[in-house]
């Protein structure tokens, strides 16, 4: 068994492969299998990735690639990837990204020193010229159903690149298979392995780097992709959250219909998830605006 699997899921992204495989290949930890999953590129995506892994050979033989035969999104990709995941642990990094060569390490040694089912550590947005460093803490909470209870006060961000996970296949089998979901994938997967986290561990030192050197305005069509994707994912979380935290399942809820409300002018978009709005005075980390903007729609005002 290996200590570590590392899932990279790949889609088109052949301007970002290289540096992305050459920093996972470089890690100090050598105990690693890497599984890198193929969503049916379009690019040179793949052909890089295997000049590159020509590069390592002593990593070659501790790697895999799967490829679909289909775009499946972006869920269906990492899961396919877990799903043979052999490690003790697993870590997920996009293709597009890159890590520190002691990241692995450092996130391993914490999880075997501390027992803990999660180990998460900060992270770097990187733009053209310059880098914002992003705490990725969950407060004074270390069990995960804590950490998900009030992450609607907290502001803790659903991701999972960030951070390494106890391998248990049981736990990851309960993560249902959306194909075409390439929006909201993390807040799903990470709220479903958080919720049976009975210990987490939050290292203050970013060790990822998330590219944010092309994401430009969204367009229209990206923005109804992404409200159909939380609305999928908000509605395979509310049998799981909608008991013991719900007050964040109707964050999410309500994290769903506002910006459309507000983009809109209608009021009906609360239909989709009914009873949400008597929760919108709860969200006071909310912007003043989308409360505003909540109660003038409520009244029979346009924005």
């Amino acid at each position: 068994m290996y200590k570590v699997s590392v899932i990279v899921p790949i889609y088109n992204t052949e301007k970002f492969i290289e540096r992305c495989v050459r920093s996972l290949f470089e890690q100090t930890l050598l105990d690693i299998e890497y599984i890198f999953v193929d969503d049916h590129s379009t690019d040179n995506s793949i052909e890089i990735l295997k000049h590159v892994i020509d590069n390592y050979p002593d990593r070659k033989s501790h790697t895999k690639i799967i490829s679909h035969d289909r775009n499946l999104g972006t869920l269906c990709t990492k899961l396919d990837g877990l799903r043979l995941a052999t490690g003790e642990y697993f870590i997920v990094c996009d293709s597009d990204d890159w890590v520190d060569e002691n990241a692995y390490q450092t996130l391993y040694d914490k999880a075997v020193e501390t027992g803990a089912d999660i180990v998460i550590g900060d992270y770097l947005k990187e733009y053209i010229n310059s880098s914002k460093y992003c705490s990725h803490s969950p407060g004074n909470y270390t069990n995960g159903i804590d950490i998900i209870k009030n992450s609607y006060l907290t502001g803790f961000e659903w991701q999972v690149c960030t951070g390494i996970f106890k391998n248990q296949q049981n736990i990851l089998s309960t993560i249902d298979r959306i194909e075409g979901l390439c929006m909201w994938d993390d807040v799903y997967a990470s709220i479903v392995l958080f919720y049976y986290a009975s210990k987490v561990v939050h290292i203050s030192n970013a060790f990822y780097h998330y590219d944010r050197t092309v994401h430009g305005s969204v367009s229209e069509e990206l923005a109804n992709r992404r409200w159909r994707d939380q609305e999928k994912v908000v509605q395979k979380l509310q049998g799981l959250l909608n008991h013991e935290c719900v007050l964040t399942l109707r964050w999410l809820e309500l994290d769903t219909v506002i910006p459309y409300m507000i983009r809109t002018n209608q009021l009906d978009w609360i239909d989709m998830f009914p009873g949400c709005e008597k929760y919108m005075s709860q969200m006071k980390q909310w912007p003043f605006y989308w409360r505003w903007a909540f109660i003038s729609l409520s009244h029979g005002h346009k924005l």
